[in-house]
């Protein structure tokens, strides 16, 4: 005689009409059962009443087979074989996960493919700066995703995520000379919404430098009800388009993935930026008697070009210096204790690196070898037998306020605009190394 198991699982479908049987294993996952002396009219009966419990997405059945899903994911095995034997297994979901890998271009060395495994199993192979999203029915628990250079067998690296829901993971993989690092770059829940939340329909930094008319309404859109706006008046230059987001968050949270899961009723706020000169509480700014004089004794075009003078960091004017491709430009990053500089010429062919602050008396000169900051602008070092690239430009197209350098080993840092008087200046007390 069969006792009945008494576990989650085992609750889901009805006794069989038979009470002989065995117990092949119960566990938090899956549960087997044998149940004897089971005909074909006490199977096909057994069938209807396993439908009638809630297992009525069927996949697929026949005379001596039947495998269907209940509405919570939960999968049902019948079998029926040896003229008069039953098995039944029963396991908890399977969740459906796409995972998708951007394998990270790099400017110049690290250019290898790479190939995916999953749990120990190869997926496939991505080519170096190309992307791929896989699809696949996971078990609830941890899972692993490794990532190896293609026809070697390292570097590698491997990342463990959890599968509790339906989800979509996106991993971000960076390639370098002796090793690989894999980030996760969102993570989307597929579950199905309560009756009060809100699922966001881009994530923070997708929502950045968008018109926050259209943010609010896309959040409004979506199910959020507590939307109110904070504006930044901090426009002085004019690259920064009037509306333009800064930053949204959710109860205090700037940096949620698109498909985040919130109560309706969660505090959003969206961030933008205006004119400094709009600022209702900005004080009032009065004429000097030299700006007055100025402007008496100009002439009604002279004035009207005003807007055409070279901007701080650059020799280029407000309409050329988002070309990249002519003029000098300025820009530093703060390095802890001590600033480093590039300076970038391309009236004289040259880009300068210095340090300051830092002891160094001496300044880098490269010659530019091709390409522009909307692109990419390569330098090479030349020491004796010994050569390696740089690469630069601007982090946003046709924007000059965030420059990037990449070097050889695929690394990043970010440098920002800088008063070009002063960064010539300070090369100009360095002494020019050539390379």
């Amino acid at each position: 005689m069969l006792v009945w198991p008494q576990n989650q699982l085992a609750t889901l479908i009805p006794t069989p009409s038979s009470p002989y049987g065995t117990l092949v294993y119960s566990l938090e996952d899956e549960l087997q059962l044998k149940i004897y002396k089971v005909t074909q009219d006490s199977f096909y009966a057994y069938v209807s009443a396993c439908v009638e419990n809630g297992f009525t997405t069927i996949k697929s059945e026949s005379n001596t087979s039947f495998q269907a899903v209940n509405q919570d994911g939960y999968r049902l095995e019948l079998h029926l074989y040896d003229e008069d034997t039953m098995r039944i297994v029963v396991s908890e979901p399977l969740y459906e996960v796409s995972i998708a890998i951007n394998c990270i271009h790099n400017l110049l060395l690290n250019q290898y493919d790479i190939v995916v495994h999953l749990d120990g199993i190869e997926l496939d192979f991505i080519s170096h700066g190309g992307e791929a999203t896989f699809y696949r029915e996971l078990e609830k628990g941890s899972h692993t995703l490794e990532i190896i250079r293609r026809s070697y067998k390292t570097p590698k690296a491997s990342i463990t995520f959890n599968v509790t829901e339906n989800a979509s993971i996106s991993y971000d993989v960076f390639c370098y000379g002796d090793y690989i690092t894999i980030e996760q770059e969102e993570y989307i829940s597929l579950r199905p919404l309560g009756e009060k939340e809100a699922r966001t329909p881009s994530s923070a930094l997708d929502f950045k430098y968008k018109d926050y008319k259209d943010v609010v309404e896309s959040l409004k859109t979506a199910g959020f009800t507590n939307i109110s706006t904070s504006i930044l008046y901090d426009i002085v230059w004019g690259w920064t388009d009037e509306g333009e987001v800064d930053s949204v968050s959710i109860n205090g949270i700037k940096d949620f993935s698109s498909g985040a899961i919130f109560d309706q009723s969660a505090e959003v706020v969206v961030t933008y930026h205006m004119k400094e000169e709009d600022d209702p509480n900005r004080p009032p700014e009065e004429e000097s008697d030299s700006e007055k004089n100025d402007m008496s004794s100009g002439t009604a075009e002279d004035n009207d070009n005003s807007e055409e003078d070279p901007v701080w960091y650059s020799t280029n004017t407000p309409s050329t210096v988002s070309n990249g491709n002519s003029g000098v430009y300025a820009y530093k990053n703060k390095g802890g204790n001590y600033d480093v500089y590039w300076i970038i010429d391309f009236d004289k062919g040259y880009v300068y690196n210095f340090f300051e602050g830092n002891g160094d008396d001496y300044c880098d000169r490269l010659k530019i070898e091709s390409g522009d900051l909307n692109s990419v602008l390569i330098i090479t070092y030349h020491d004796d037998n010994a050569t390696w690239s740089y690469g630069l430009h601007f982090k946003y197209v046709d924007n000059p306020e965030h420059l990037v350098l990449q070097d050889n080993d695929g690394f990043t840092i970010d440098f920002y605009p800088t008063n070009l008087s002063k960064a010539l200046a300070v090369r100009g007390n360095k002494t020019i190394n050539d390379y």
